[in-house]
């Protein structure tokens, strides 16, 4: 008799035994609003790499809800999130996923403070 593997993986994560792991290495995932504003993503993206933090950029038209979606379930960390509003205020919005709670910060220490936010415990 034998149970088959199909049949026992989603049983042992169920039970809690196996974890599926993050699908992603990197931490922060950077949105993109409007499809106008790709170039920004594109810089934002840039300047987390240059600060040594691992970025990925999500460069498709959807809803902030469906980018949401995405990162939740690759296991980022981290969704920075730069629309008109932000663009023009010169801030980044930072939402972290697990605790749901957002930061504002100005473009010129955002890098900094995204790292110090992750280094922190969730």
């Amino acid at each position: 008799m034998s149970i088959g593997v199909s049949r026992f993986v989603p049983a042992l994560m169920a039970a809690g035994v196996l974890a599926p792991a993050a699908a992603t290495c990197a931490p922060v995932l950077v949105t993109t609003l409007r499809q106008t504003l790709r170039a920004e993503t594109f810089r934002l993206g840039a300047e987390l790499r240059q600060a040594g933090i691992n970025t990925e950029m999500y460069l498709e038209s959807d809803r902030l809800g469906q980018q949401l979606r995405y990162a939740a379930r690759k296991g980022f960390v981290l969704v920075a999130i730069v629309g008109e509003d932000e663009l023009a205020a010169g801030v980044v919005r930072v939402r972290h996923l697990a605790t749901g709670t957002e930061q504002v910060w100005p473009r010129d220490t955002w890098t900094a403070d995204v790292r110090r936010w992750l280094a922190e415990p969730a």
